[in-house]
């Protein structure tokens, strides 16, 4: 299962197995709870540097376009 959802956000989360008749159920598994934590992703850190280069290549390829 995937979906979308903020960073950091923790989610309850539980499991129950039965049988064909979920109301009435010959068998069933003893629930299963926990809790999951979506990921945080590190910010993308651009220097200016990569800036400057990329400024660079832009004035060459158009240089040598001509």
């Amino acid at each position: 299962m995937t979906f979308t959802a903020e960073e950091g956000h923790i989610y309850d989360w539980g499991c129950l197995c039965t049988s064909l008749n979920p109301g009435n159920p010959m068998f069933a598994t003893e629930p299963v709870m926990g809790e999951v934590t979506t990921l945080e992703t590190a910010p993308e850190v651009i220097s200016a540097q990569s800036v400057w280069c990329g400024v660079i290549m832009a004035l060459f390829a158009a240089v040598f376009m001509y």
